[in-house]
């Protein structure tokens, strides 16, 4: 599932489940209503609390390896096969995932 597919899908559960609470806390008197608000509140922090220090775990643990010397560096994939057929090219043809400024023999910005 792709990460927008799960982000929909996540705005679409908040939606049934705001509108399901509305209408349920409509329909009850004030004082129960009081009672489940509170309730869903302390989950909901609870929640958020324990979401906060998991992604401050990730954070810091991430951060500690970058700045680890010698860290591994990814490895490469074998068999990676890229390919141009057809056309007419003036000059020469660069092909990557990343680079920064590259400058071919002609002078002029690729």
């Amino acid at each position: 599932m792709s990460g927008r597919a799960v982000k929909w899908l996540g705005v679409g559960i908040l939606v049934v489940a705001v509108v399901g609470m509305a209408l349920y806390l409509t329909q009850v008197d004030l004082a129960e209503a009081d009672q489940w608000a509170s309730v869903l509140s302390a989950f909901l922090g609870l929640v958020g609390l324990a979401l906060t220090c998991y992604g401050t775990i990730v954070s810091r643990t991430s951060r500690e390896q970058a700045q680890t010397p010698g860290a591994a560096e990814p490895e490469q994939r074998d068999g990676v096969h890229n390919e141009i057929s057809g056309g007419t090219f003036h000059g020469p043809v660069i092909q990557g995932r990343e680079f920064g400024q590259v400058r071919h023999d002609l002078g002029g910005d690729v």
